[in-house]
């Protein structure tokens, strides 16, 4: 079955949109701050801000932009037992 726009974008999960949130503060705080600028300077470009997403499934954190989803890592993935795992793609 094909994802739809709304599920978790990684590949592996079958998470759908009831399990996709906002990526507060807290969570955000525990990423490191090296891949925090990372994800910063993908998703403040100063036209918009592209709201950054986290799966409660997998812990897939990314970015919504308007015609993909972009994969910035994982995050307390009790699978890979890390606080934080960068994407390839980061």
């Amino acid at each position: 079955m094909a994802k739809r726009l709304d599920d978790c974008p990684a590949q592996n999960c079958s998470a759908g949109a009831g399990r996709q949130s906002e990526l507060r503060p807290p969570y955000y705080a525990e990423i490191p701050e090296a891949s925090r600028e990372k994800i910063e300077a993908r998703t403040k470009n100063g036209v918009f801000d592209v709201p950054i997403l986290r799966c409660t499934y997998c812990g897939c954190v990314y970015g919504k932009f308007p015609v993909r989803r972009h994969i910035f890592g994982w995050l307390d993935n009790s699978v890979t037992g890390e606080k934080w795992s960068d994407s390839r793609e980061l």
